[in-house]
C-alpha cells in the first residue's frame, strides 16, 4: 500500500515538473549532488573531531549537517 502511494506521490511530482517546464530528471541528479557534496562534507568534519559516524547519534550527525548547509 505504501508502494502504491509513494507512486502516486512521484507520478504527481512528475507530471507537475512538466508543467512547471522543470526536468524531473536534472533536478533529482542536482539535489543528490548537492546532498553527496554536503555528507563528504560531515564526514569530513567527523573526522577532523574524531567521531565516528557509526556509532555517533542521529542527533550529533544531524547537527553538524545542519551547520554545513
Amino acid at each position: 500500500e505504501m508502494t502504491e502511494e509513494l507512486g502516486d506521490v512521484l507520478l504527481t511530482l512528475s507530471s507537475l515538473s512538466r508543467k512547471i517546464d522543470v526536468d524531473a530528471e536534472r533536478a533529482l541528479n542536482d539535489s543528490t549532488t548537492k546532498f553527496i557534496d554536503r555528507f563528504e562534507k560531515v564526514e569530513n568534519e567527523c573526522e577532523k573531531r574524531g567521531i565516528n559516524m557509526k556509532e555517533s547519534a542521529i542527533s550529533v550527525l544531524d547537527g553538524i549537517y545542519n551547520e554545513i548547509k
